[in-house]
């Protein structure tokens, strides 16, 4: 190659340093273009473009001479002698006594040190490359059409122009530049350019050119530059070569030898490096530094069985090194004879697995253990590893059932293994059979068991019922010594309990049998008929495994054709009868198995209630209605709105579910699929003949199941079968004519998980009756409670400071004591005449104040039980009044049913009522509910 860069550079040198000392070794540039480096050296290059008169934009501005400082016609300096050890020294100067001539004779120097070159001849070359750049003298400066674009810095150009008499006349580019020509009358995209004079002789060289270099010493000496390599450098390793530390460890190393330095310079004051590497690295170790006379060293801590390089030079006094002399790929070799057999295995069954131990062996180089494990018939070569371990004992996680054959080897540093193994044999066995008893608690099945024996610590107990163990339906496990589940079933079960340990090994089950019985019939029912109110009192069943959950009440002639009307958790049931006549009631128990008892009846005769008028009340059992749509039908009762198109195929692929699991884990655990497509349910009524002026009400019973859902009632009537107008979202309208009725429900979820059960859709006829609804409205778990003081007046002022009651809002009366005469405990009062703190008292709505007289004792209490729901419309006479409860899903789980306890007094202008909400403990919760009322 004609240029070489050779240089060590210093981390401490910034890169533009660095760069400017390799740019002198090729006598051009190293210039940054174009997001690239690129590298110009000092040579001849072809035109790139030709520049006419039509590629220049502006005048140009040429510089014939160069100021003299920048002249010269001989170059000298400094390069990196290799024959004075790389050190700095003069190179051959290069002179030209023809620019001498010009010069008027006189010899003018240019200094200059070339760093990165180590070649004599390629000091004078480049010096002359110099010389000869410096007396092209020519500079251009100029704007240029986008046809010089494509040129970069470093790169030659020829100009034509006439006025200079310039024909391709070469340029070197010095800078160049996009700039935007703003002199023209447009402004414009051109290129600004730095050319310098050039010519292709610029670069010529011949071999003859250069002047001797002779480094030859003035004295037969040895040069102190010139240090001789060590010789005979050898490694060894192996048995001769381990050591033993001061801990007892066996250890390899490898030991480098080599010849005594025999150079002088070497010996007085110099030293020795060596430096060593696996072979497969590539970074040496720091180098270590002997005396001159050293010829041996230990290398340590060195792997068996691993390729290492060594590498040594030696060092003057001057600091001057010789060449390395290196050995490589040197195989490290340690012990070769196996070591001592292992004696005294045995093997322990701990609570969590196998201990293993074994007498450690006398020999000083072992490096380990070896333990395999198999078959009872196996020999060495076939068992498995188990584990490798420097101490005596390892605990394994090995605990299945079955005969094990444990074998232990020692290793040393060398890879040998002993020759003969030790041998210990195991045998592991499951847990034994627990005893197991039952009992059942409440509504729970409580299993109980003591732990039994086994080989490993037992981590649960597998339950399962069924007719055998490993056919039987796993119920669920167990960490304790106790198993309880909710019986959700009746009759004869099998269960079987069987421990497993920690391993998984299941032991031998125990099994059980457990007998559930249904509950037996209800007892005594008793009735008390106030008026067109039926109360029913019975006693619970006097057999039965588990607690009774409910009571269902149905009403019927018989009990297969007995509609249900109610279920209660109390032993008592009101049931409100509209209509006059004999009436059978049928109660049953349920338990909390949701097991029903055998029915036992009660026939009460109840008389038409007074002042009622009804045309027709008609019930739309929902097996017979017109339209159902997204709705499901079980029976008389409907749920909506549900997806009745969805296979189950597309119900698990559309949801990207694989099981019922995946569903209920997604937060869907009911079978139904729930829609937020509406629900439409429609049904007519024909009345045979043309009414005149009728309240047209329409009612039904709906329980929430999940989520959130809004139910809007039309009323569409028609004289013709044919054209209907509807009543949109209403439940009661004063119809003037009409005979067919169409009583529409629209059930609309607010999600995916909105579902109600919709139930006794009845369509009511009256004329003289008004009716009444609202809700939801929340019933609270306590009363609103004042202590008040009355006076002895006629009429009695009661005092309670900002008592929050309304004009006509029933309360009660109680005492620790006695009250005034005209006044009693359980008795429905109406407050009147009301202020901030005071209101009088009468026994109707709008009847007469209340007078009291004597005398009066004790602390007195004024009561508004529950909510106080006021009448959306006025009432003479309250005649019907329902309060359904809306639990919310949690609550359907765990109290229902909910049964409302109403205070009301059936008396004229009556403007509401109060409702308390029991579950089916008989405790009083917090629940919304709907109410209907009827009267005139």
């Amino acid at each position: 190659p004609r240029y070489h860069i050779n240089a060590a550079f210093s981390s401490e040198e910034s890169p533009q340093q660095i760069l400017e000392k390799m740019s002198t070794a090729i006598g051009g540039s190293i210039s940054y273009v174009g997001g690239k480096w690129k590298i110009f050296p000092a040579t001849w290059r072809e035109p790139v473009i030709d520049l006419t008169d039509d590629d220049c934009l502006e005048p140009l501005e040429v510089q014939t001479k160069s100021s003299k400082s920048d002249s010269f016609n001989g170059v000298r300096g400094t390069f990196t002698s290799p024959t004075k050890g790389y050190l700095e020294d003069d190179f051959p100067a290069y002179k030209n006594d023809f620019y001498q001539t010009l010069d008027s004779g006189k010899r003018v120097w240019e200094d200059v040190q070339f760093p990165c070159t180590t070649s004599a001849t390629a000091c004078q070359r480049l010096a002359k490359i110099l010389v000869e750049q410096a007396r092209q003298q020519i500079e251009v400066r100029g704007i240029f059409s986008l046809k010089a674009y494509q040129v970069e810095a470093g790169e030659t150009v020829t100009i034509t122009r006439t006025r200079f008499g310039w024909s391709q006349k070469p340029f070197e580019v010095v800078e160049v530049e996009p700039v935007v020509d703003s002199e023209s009358e447009n402004s414009r995209l051109a290129v600004r350019m730095i050319l310098r004079e050039t010519a292709e002789a610029v670069f010529d060289w011949s071999n003859g050119e250069e002047l001797s270099y002779d480094p030859a010493p003035n004295t037969n000496l040895g040069s102190p530059y010139d240090v001789q390599e060590l010789q005979g450098l050898e490694l060894f390793s192996g048995t001769d070569q381990l050591y033993i530390t001061s801990d007892g460890t066996v250890v390899s190393r490898l030991l480098a030898q080599w010849r005594t330095a025999t150079d002088g310079f070497v010996s007085s004051g110099g030293a020795i490096e060596l430096e060593f590497k696996q072979s497969t690295a590539t970074a040496w170790s720091p180098a270590i530094s002997f005396p001159p006379n050293t010829s041996n060293y230990y290398i340590l801590d060195v792997q068996d069985g691993v390729e290492y390089d060594v590498r040594i030079r030696a060092k003057n006094g001057l600091g001057i090194y010789s060449e390395y002399t290196t050995v490589t790929n040197h195989l490290v070799l340690g012990k070769t004879s196996p070591p001592s057999n292992v004696t005294g295995v045995s093997v322990s069954i701990l609570s969590y697995g196998l201990l293993i131990g074994w007498s450690q062996i006398a020999d000083l180089d072992v490096l380990q253990y070896e333990i395999r494990v198999g078959s009872e018939d196996d020999i060495y070569e076939e068992m498995q590893v188990l584990a490798v371990t420097a101490g005596n004992s390892f605990q394994s996680n090995i605990r299945a059932a079955g005969v094990y054959k444990f074998a232990v080897k020692a290793l040393d540093t060398s890879g040998n293994f002993s020759e003969v193994e030790a041998v210990s044999i195991v045998s592991i066995s499951a847990p034994d059979s627990p005893v197991v008893t039952s009992e059942v608690v409440g509504p729970n099945l409580v299993l109980s068991w003591g732990e039994p024996e086994s080989d490993f610590q037992i981590f649960d107990y597998v339950i399962k019922y069924g007719a055998s163990f490993a056919g039987g339906t796993t119920v669920g496990s167990s960490q304790t010594l106790t198993y309880i589940e909710r019986i959700l079933w009746s009759g004869d079960r099998t269960y079987w309990i069987a421990a497993r340990d920690i391993a998984g090994n299941v032991g031998t089950p125990t099994a059980i049998g457990v007998s559930i019985a249904p509950p037996s019939a209800v007892q005594n029912i008793t009735a008390e008929i106030i008026d067109n109110n039926v109360l029913l009192r019975w006693e619970p069943p006097a057999a039965g495994s588990l607690p009774v959950d409910y009571y269902n009440v149905y009403k019927g002639e018989t009990f297969a054709a007995a509609v249900l009307t109610g279920q209660v958790s109390a032993t008592f049931s009101a049931v409100l009868e509209t209509v006059a006549g004999t009436y059978t009631y049928w109660i049953t128990a349920v338990d909390t198995a949701n097991t029903e008892s055998a029915e036992n009846s009660y026939t009460a005769e109840v008389s038409q209630p007074p002042d009622y008028v009804l045309r027709s009340e008609q019930e739309l059992p929902a097996s017979g209605w017109d339209t159902a749509t997204n709705v499901f039908r079980d029976g008389e009762l409907a749920i909506a709105p549900v997806n009745l198109t969805q296979t189950w195929n597309d119900h698990f692929s559309t949801n990207s579910w694989a099981d019922p699991d995946d569903q209920v884990t997604a937060g869907y655990p009911l079978y139904l699929q729930p829609s937020t497509t509406p629900a439409t349910i429609e049904d007519k009524v024909d009345y045979g003949a043309l009414l005149g002026p009728t309240i047209v009400t329409v009612a039904w019973g709906e329980e929430l199941l999940d989520g959130a859902v809004t139910v809007q009632c039309d009323i569409g009537y028609s004289v013709d079968d044919v054209s209907y107008t509807y009543v949109l979202n209403k439940t009661s309208e004063l119809i003037s004519s009409f005979r067919y009725i169409k009583a529409r429900l629209t059930v609309t979820a607010a999600a995916a998980d909105g579902l109600v059960i919709i139930r006794n859709l009845t369509v009511r006829l009256d004329v003289k009756y008004k009716t009444d609804q609202g809700g939801p409205v929340t019933a609270p778990t306590t009363n609103n409670e004042k202590t008040v003081t009355i006076t002895i007046a006629s009429p009695a002022v009661v005092t309670s400071a900002a008592h929050g009651l309304v004009e006509g809002q029933q309360i009660e009366l109680t005492t620790t004591g006695a009250l005034p005469t005209g006044l009693a405990t359980q008795t429905i009062y109406f407050v009147r005449y009301l202020t901030a703190n005071t209101y009088n008292l009468s026994a109707t709505p709008q009847g007469a104040l209340i007078n009291t007289s004597g005398t009066q004792s004790g602390t007195q209490t004024a009561t508004s039980r529950g909510v106080m729901v006021l009448f959306n419309r006025q009432f003479i006479d309250v005649e019907g009044l329902t309060v359904i409860p809306t639990p919310t899903p949690a609550q359907r789980g765990a109290t229902l049913p909910l049964s409302p306890m109403v205070t009301f007094k059936d008396s004229p202008y009556n403007i509401g009522f109060n409702v308390e909400i029991y579950d089916r403990s008989g405790t009083r919760v917090a629940c919304d509910f709907r109410w209907s009322a009827r009267g005139v």
